[in-house]
């Protein structure tokens, strides 16, 4: 049976200017992508301050003096006995955040660091011993190449999307990904590490962001019933319920 107020209901659900379709929609998953963000830079400045640096890559030749390093040119020896003497570490537990651009006295201070640490110290010998040298960046690896650089998994040009050189980065798209080593690898960085409690902050403000939508959609659609409600006539809003407590069939008379 057509009732006219079932007209009024859907006019009445288009019409609720309580509950905006888009901004309803786009609100929970930004608030999500915020809470993420601050769970994992309490100080924003830091994630700034690491996009600066990029710009600016950090070369410092005077940590020279604070390694123990051969006297040769050869930068494949100078990148392995940099390599030894900074073991890798993950940034979560020496700085507190999944990502962060040291400067290279700050990474030989630390005596540990991940790859974008070696690299800055790498890249200060190199420029120190007058070896010429670029920066390449894979979508989880930043690394320093340099003449007569053996290819390596996970450092061949081909795998790089970023190449600085003269000052300027140049991008390209990488023709050799592995994707599952790459997603595997981001995992176990941004997530395996990440200290327990900084996984229950974040887990925790998910699960709010989640009942708060939920509740969010059960009020606003208890408010549009109660006012489609309102606009029905007694008799009209009697008529609905009497028909809507018939079985089906029953109002053909």
């Amino acid at each position: 049976m057509f009732h006219p107020n079932h007209a009024a209901s859907d006019a009445g659900l288009r019409q609720a200017g309580r509950c905006p379709r888009l901004t309803r929609r786009l609100t929970i998953p930004v608030a999500a992508i915020l809470w993420a963000f601050w769970v994992c830079y309490p100080n924003p400045a830091v994630f700034f301050q690491n996009l600066a640096r990029y710009w600016r890559f950090p070369i410092d030749p005077t940590v020279v003096s604070a390694l123990v390093l051969p006297h040769t040119r050869d930068p494949a020896v100078l990148e392995e006995r940099i390599l030894r003497q900074l073991p890798y570490e993950y940034d979560w537990h020496l700085y507190g955040v999944p990502w962060y651009v040291p400067t290279p006295a700050a990474a030989v201070r630390q005596r540990r660091g991940d790859c974008e640490a070696r690299a800055m110290v790498l890249a200060s010998v190199l420029a120190a011993r007058g070896i010429p040298f670029h920066l390449r960046a894979s979508f989880d690896h930043l690394w320093v190449q340099y003449p007569g650089k053996k290819p390596v998994a996970g450092e061949r040009p081909a795998e790089s999307w970023l190449a600085r050189e003269g000052g300027r980065w140049g991008v390209q798209w990488p023709s050799l990904v592995q994707w599952r080593s790459l997603l595997a690898g981001q995992r176990e960085a941004l997530w395996d590490v990440m200290p327990w409690p900084r996984k229950l902050l974040l887990l925790g403000g998910w699960a709010a962001l989640a009942g708060f939508c939920l509740w969010r959609r059960f009020r606003c659609h208890r408010d549009v019933v109660l006012e489609t409600a309102e606009c029905l006539p007694p008799r009209a809003l009697a008529d609905e319920r009497r028909s809507d407590a018939l079985p089906a069939g029953a109002d053909g008379g």
